[in-house]
């Protein structure tokens, strides 16, 4: 829907022509004054503004047009107009015209051109990080994306992990420099003894592997109690801390609300020797759906779930929760296997993320950032329910909106029928009055008032 405040603009288009008709002074100072205002206001202040932040993008997706083409067939006409009452303002404000329209295509070009600049030098430092040791059987691949390959928790460290045992993993990539730092000899290979204590033995276990992996000349141990370091040991303790945490509301523009209280905690990984010691931890938030989606699968049979994620590395969480979203409508649609035209000759509706959230698609998500060589990189996973209830659910919503969409387009055309009807008769009624002496007059007049109640229609419907 188009915002409210374009509805006046055909009036103040009909002002204006009869301004220029009456008093064509006047009429030529204040359109000549107001058209390079408006072109100055939407080419350049407008870009700059969404580019600094201190506006939001107004810029639409897919195939809509943006809200502030919608005048440029009025001063289209406007400049004609002025052009024929004083050509001289007429051709100084065309000129100024197109050089504000050329600076602010540029100011937009400059802003996108950044913008991805950006993104694609994140995306190669992704893409470049070694490849590591093929992962655990157990644990597939999330996603072919950069952004979700596995090099990505090996090359930067996150904020946040799905599950205990990943969080042991990047505690034990974490650990290589501590474990060095301690060591009497850094260069010389010591042997490191875990102590299980409490601890499970799958967390002890993933741990050992890791460290396995990363120190291939140190060999590693695991004893169940703790003792006393003897010379050319490294000794690791791990303290394992479970609280619950509770997720706050997330809302920014999606329609994506979510509050619940999920498992989580924090392992903390202590090396030492007689002399040194040193300590580091990560942080875990159970979501075993995103750790493991397999062993999730299987755990409930009679559920039909997908995992929707974002798709690029992204410079903040909303734009990660954004391209989720966006990847939740795409396979919703997919899914449902049919797109729904609701008039021949516009594009076909499609699954959108008001109907995700309210259709109770979304069961939970998982939102985690890294810090990346070109600053904090973002990336999420929401976990979606497509069972044959909420599919079900889906087609009946939308062929609802198909069949609004067919009865708001066959309002707005017999709408728009039966105003031309009445400006035809209004006109060969006037025309005849005065026997055709104000004939072009009237035809302009006529013409003014088709297209402004034609668009104010459009508007109003829309």
């Amino acid at each position: 829907m188009m915002p409210m405040f374009l509805i006046p603009i055909p009036f103040i288009f009909v002002l204006l022509i009869l301004l220029l008709k009456k008093a064509p002074r006047i009429g030529v100072w204040v359109v000549g004054g107001l058209i390079p205002v408006v072109v100055f206001a939407s080419m350049i202040v407008v870009p700059v503004g969404i580019r600094d932040g201190f506006f939001p993008n107004v810029l639409p997706h897919g195939d809509q047009i943006p809200f502030f083409v919608i005048p440029l067939p009025f001063i289209f006409v406007l400049m004609i107009l002025l052009l024929n009452q004083s050509p001289k303002a007429g051709a100084t404000v065309i000129v100024a015209v197109i050089v504000m329209a050329v600076l602010g295509a540029g100011l937009w070009l400059r802003a996108s051109h950044r913008r991805a600049s950006y993104q694609r030098a994140t995306i190669r430092s992704v893409q470049s990080i070694t490849p590591m040791a093929p992962a655990e059987p157990t644990r597939p691949a999330i996603s072919l994306s950069p952004i979700w390959s596995e090099g990505v928790e090996h090359q930067f460290e996150a904020d946040i992990y799905p599950s205990v045992l990943a969080a042991a993993e990047a505690l034990g990539r974490r650990l290589v420099v501590p474990i060095q730092t301690v060591a009497a000899e850094p260069n010389a290979p010591a042997r490191i003894v875990l102590f299980q204590e409490g601890n499970d033995r799958q967390v002890i276990s993933a741990l050992q592997r890791v460290l396995q992996r990363e120190l291939s000349g140190a060999p590693c141990s695991v004893e169940a109690d703790l003792r006393n370091i003897r010379p050319g040991e490294v000794g690791l303790t791990l303290r394992a801390e479970a609280r619950v945490q509770e997720e706050v509301p997330r809302n920014q523009g999606t329609g994506l609300t979510i509050i619940e209280r999920v498992m989580g905690g924090r392992i903390t990984g202590t090396v030492f020797t007689d002399e040194r010691r040193a300590s580091a931890g990560a942080d875990y938030i159970d979501k075993p759906w995103a750790d493991n989606f397999s062993a999730f699968v299987a755990g409930k049979p009679d559920g039909h779930f997908l995992i929707a994620r974002s798709r690029e590395a992204c410079t903040s969480e909303n734009e990660a929760r954004q391209q989720a979203i966006r990847d939740a409508c795409d396979q919703l649609s997919d899914i449902a296997g049919q797109k729904w035209t609701a008039v021949p000759g516009r594009p076909p509706l499609t699954v959108s993320s008001r109907d995700v959230q309210e259709g109770g698609f979304i069961l939970d998500q998982f939102v985690q950032s890294f810090d990346g060589s070109a600053g904090r990189i973002w990336r999420q996973a929401i976990l979606l329910d497509a069972s044959g209830s909420k599919l079900a659910w889906l087609q009946s919503r939308k062929a609802t909106e198909v069949h609004g969409e067919r009865v708001t387009w066959a309002r707005m055309i017999l709408s728009a029928l039966g105003v031309l009807i009445v400006i035809v008769a209004t006109y060969l009624f006037l025309n005849m009055a005065t026997r055709g002496y104000y004939v072009w007059s009237l035809r302009i007049a006529g013409v003014v008032l088709a297209i402004a109640a034609i668009v104010s229609i459009l508007l109003v419907l829309r």
